[in-house]
């Protein structure tokens, strides 16, 4: 027998419209409920959302400011009536018609499950970092993700039993972009929960240009700098940066990288930015970053 399913996707400044659809036409008899809360989105975004909620399955609330990712996550969470949680970012399209049908099924001997996501075949030069940082970070096969179930954790398409979910949630303390997923990865390994990677992707269908992805990076370094700080070593063992910061520290590298990002950060931040960013040009600009925030204090 199915577990009864609540779909919660968290919604600002995009339009949701297409994604409801989607999934009302290949709707499994699981579904309860499809929770869409705004997180303080543009009133031209909310107008175009509204009339999803004449249909009978939809729960539409828009909340008076914005919450931010984590807060809006464990709202939807809360207010959910279905056994299992299915939470999908509002940018999300999924790839399969069976896409319901397929969490319906895998969720029964689970306690979470991760669907994973696909990225367009072709973009603009302008978000090309992004493209290429997705392709080959995130967009794995099952059976690649399922080798390090906790570590490869995405919240932008996964199933999770409501009950563990109350118990975890998103850390809200987390007020800025970056880390969410990882920390509540290692949440589910701590409590040794049953992670299950399946092949039932979503298309990541907005992507960020060169400069957004490079400041959200930023950003989500300085959250996992809190985090590092907060969780330990535990923790930093199961962020691949935060190793490569500890070899860095054994060989004594840390002082050179520091220095390395004083004289030429600015300039390798700025070939970032270019149509011909690379990838391993934008790890360098993260450790040499990281050095230098932990330098900072």
């Amino acid at each position: 027998m199915s577990k009864s399913l609540s779909i919660c996707i968290p919604v600002y400044n995009t339009s949701v419209v297409e994604l409801v659809e989607h999934l009302l036409a290949g709707k499994s008899d699981a579904v309860k409920e499809i929770l869409l809360f705004d997180d303080g989105s543009e009133e031209k975004w909310k107008k175009e959302n509204r009339a999803l909620e004449k249909h009978p399955l939809v729960v539409y609330r828009e909340m008076p400011e914005n919450l931010g990712r984590a807060r809006i996550r464990n709202m939807l969470g809360k207010a959910a009536r279905g056994e299992v949680l299915l939470f999908l970012d509002d940018d999300g399209m999924p790839v399969s018609n069976a896409f319901l049908e397929r969490y319906a099924k895998a969720i029964r001997n689970h306690q979470v499950v991760c669907g994973g996501r696909r990225y367009p075949t072709e973009v603009a030069p302008l978000f090309a970092l992004h493209y290429e940082i997705g392709v080959k970070s995130e967009s794995k096969e099952a059976t690649v993700r399922n080798r390090k179930p906790y570590q490869a954790f995405h919240s932008n398409n996964f199933a999770v039993e409501r009950a563990l979910f109350l118990n975890i949630q998103f850390d809200e303390s987390l007020t800025q972009y970056g880390h969410e997923d990882t920390l509540f990865g290692y949440a589910l390994s701590r409590k040794k929960s049953q992670v299950l990677h399946i092949d039932n992707p979503v298309w990541h269908t907005q992507l960020q240009t060169n400069e957004e992805f490079v400041g959200k990076a930023e950003w989500a370094l300085q959250n996992l700098k809190m985090l590092y700080e907060r969780e330990g070593e535990a923790f930093a063992q199961t962020v691949t940066l935060l190793r490569v910061y500890a070899r860095l520290r054994r060989w004594k590298l840390v002082k050179p990288m520091v220095a390395y990002y004083r004289m030429y950060g600015k300039t390798l931040r700025a070939s970032l930015l270019s149509e011909k960013a690379s990838v391993s040009a934008f790890n360098l600009y993260k450790l040499a970053y990281w050095c230098h925030l932990m330098q900072k204090g």
